[in-house]
């Protein structure tokens, strides 16, 4: 099996629960998608990634990240490939399963000791030297929605400080950054998504939104984000989200 590479170990934004979650239904592949995928497809061994989620969630989470959320993120490696129909084939010698891969928020890897003991990997559905697969820590999206200034500050150190455990390099580039705010990054469809900053009067003020490609992928899907900096806004209030953010990024400066 493949061992996992320091690439693998990226932090690039991120999102989880601590529980593990069942598989989500397999995705209608293409034709074209499926026939590329049958004939050599790409694939990394299940174990590393089993043992990072098991850690954060029994160890790290509740001591130090309570505010962070972990994700397995495809990433192409070149931008113009294609995102949709992502799959991830979890096979084992007893275990068989597809798990639909959202392009934006990722997966949430299903935690299975059977699958760990026959050293089960995750197939992915496109060919070989394409794409990769990496960890994703991010923001702990709240299910109401509503944030304190405080409560993301916290969070984006703690994103600051995980990120500076990954590797030398990880850490060197984290050197003399702070936190400087959050990103929420929506579905570009979602017409009903919005962030507002609720001052201590009740007053809410809509932050701007744009439409961008995901971290410059020219491929779909593009993403509707806004940028909240701590600097531009008032220490106290809420930050009000309508509609659920796929990720919820760290802003480093």
């Amino acid at each position: 099996m493949k061992n996992l590479s320091a690439s693998m170990l990226a932090c690039t934004a991120l999102t989880l629960s601590a529980a593990a979650q069942e598989p989500m239904p397999a995705a209608e592949v293409s034709p074209r998608i499926r026939e590329i995928a049958l004939r050599d497809r790409e694939w990394f061994a299940y174990r590393g990634y089993h043992d990072l989620f098991i850690r954060f969630r029994d160890q790290e989470q509740a001591a130090r990240y309570p505010l962070l959320q972990l994700r397995l993120k495809v990433w192409p490696l070149k931008p113009d490939l294609p995102m949709e129909d992502l799959t991830l084939q979890l096979v084992s010698a007893s275990v068989d399963r597809t798990l639909a891969v959202d392009p934006v928020a990722g997966i949430e890897l299903p935690l299975s000791r059977q699958v760990y003991e026959e050293d089960g990997i995750l197939r992915l559905n496109r060919a070989k030297g394409s794409y990769t697969l990496s960890t994703q820590y991010s923001v702990l999206i709240r299910p109401d929605g509503m944030y304190t200034p405080q409560w993301l500050q916290s969070a984006c150190e703690q994103g600051l400080a995980v990120k500076k455990t990954f590797n030398l390099s990880h850490f060197l580039a984290s050197l003399g950054k702070s936190c400087a705010g959050i990103t929420f990054y929506f579905p570009a469809s979602d017409q009903a998504a919005s962030v507002a900053f609720r001052d201590v009067a009740g007053t809410e003020r809509s932050l701007p939104m744009e439409r961008a490609p995901y971290f410059g992928h020219s491929a779909p899907p593009h993403v509707a984000l806004v940028r909240y900096k701590f600097r531009d806004w008032p220490p106290q209030g809420w930050i009000v989200t309508s509609g659920r953010p796929k990720v919820i990024d760290f802003i480093l400066e």
